[in-house]
């Protein structure tokens, strides 16, 4: 079985040439055990990035719960104070009203008894039963008129009565808040513990990470120089997938899909060569300048064609399972006919 890069060698040789090698073999299964046990972590990371967006959403929507809730509990309270402020005013009124229409009747029940019991032995002229009439129904419309200011309080003190309830019912609604907030600040503390502990996880696998992949790069296994690339310039992979297979201390990338899925331009550049290779499938090479190309093999369908312009990103294609439950897409850079470290170019 040849070599997949020796044959893409050819081809760029024969791209450069004229001509293309049309009968070609297999495509290899080399894994390397370092890059797919960084691939792991690399993947344990996302994973934990996604599960830490997750605790975020919910913490945020406790603290949005927390708010809400605060409100209508300083609402409740604000209300209650106001009621029971009416109910203290109108119950001093009450309290007041009650003593000066108690000393009233008293007082007009005196005089009138003091009228009647008068004129009870005597011989009145007509004139002093006159004035006794006068004075006894001015008394009796002053008694009526108390008993009417009786009958008045009467009402204030049941008005009184139904505010002393909604202060009792503001009071429950208040008791019922305070226990449901601290219900939600017990719950924000577990999310929040939840949370710090997948920072934690996370701080952990990055430093592994980063550990790994710089003892992977100090390696003297390559059989070429690395290449350099900032942040901007650097490739992406062009299935969204996390099923990696590694050839040759990363050399190529075997990405694996079980579904129809878009394939995007690993970087910014200028299709040069779009055609189907044997049994490999299709094969797209994108030239990106400074004599840096990427090959992108497998079975799929080609929205682009030789000559077109695409950015890093923009889809060229997608994946096409045909008859099969589980396919893969080949992908490496290249500098000149040489295979680059690619997993190191991502």
């Amino acid at each position: 079985m040849r070599n997949i890069s020796n044959y893409l060698y050819f081809l760029i040789l024969g791209l450069n040439l004229g001509f293309l090698e049309p009968s070609w073999g297999a495509l290899p299964a080399v894994q390397t055990n370092e890059l797919v046990k960084l691939n792991d972590i690399k993947k344990n990371i996302r994973d934990i990035g996604s599960e830490i967006q997750k605790i975020s959403t919910s913490i945020a929507k406790v603290e949005d719960q927390l708010t809400h809730n605060f409100k209508k509990y300083l609402q409740a309270a604000s209300e209650r104070k106001r009621i029971e402020k009416m109910v203290a005013e109108m119950t001093k009124e009450l309290e007041a009203n009650e003593l000066n229409l108690k000393v009233k009747l008293v007082n007009s029940q005196k005089m009138l008894k003091a009228v009647l019991i008068k004129h009870i032995d005597s011989n009145p002229r007509p004139a002093d039963l006159v004035t006794k009439k006068i004075i006894i129904n001015a008394l009796s419309i002053q008694i009526e008129g108390v008993k009417g200011e009786i009958l008045s309080n009467q009402e204030l003190k049941k008005q009184i009565d139904e505010l002393s309830n909604r202060v009792a019912e503001y009071t429950r609604i208040e008791m019922s808040l305070k226990s449901l907030l601290i219900e939600k600040e017990e719950e924000k503390k577990l999310i929040s513990d939840k949370y710090s502990e997948q920072l934690k996880k996370q701080t952990y696998l990055n430093s592994q990470y980063d550990k790994m992949r710089a003892e992977l790069s100090n390696k003297k296994k390559k059989i070429f120089p690395e290449i350099e690339l900032s942040a901007n310039d650097r490739f992406k992979l062009p299935l969204d997938s996390a099923n990696l297979r590694y050839k040759n201390n990363g050399e190529g990338i075997y990405i694996g899909h079980d579904r129809e899925m878009p394939l995007y331009a690993p970087n910014t550049g200028t299709i040069v060569f779009v055609g189907d290779l044997s049994t490999y499938g299709k094969l797209v090479m994108i030239d990106h300048g400074l004599g840096l190309r990427s090959v992108i093999l497998g079975n799929y369908h080609a929205k682009v064609k030789k000559g077109d312009q695409v950015k890093k990103g923009d889809v060229i294609g997608s994946t096409n399972l045909g008859l099969e439950k589980h396919g893969e897409v080949y992908f490496e850079v290249r500098k000149g006919s040489k295979t680059q470290n690619t997993s190191h170019m991502i």
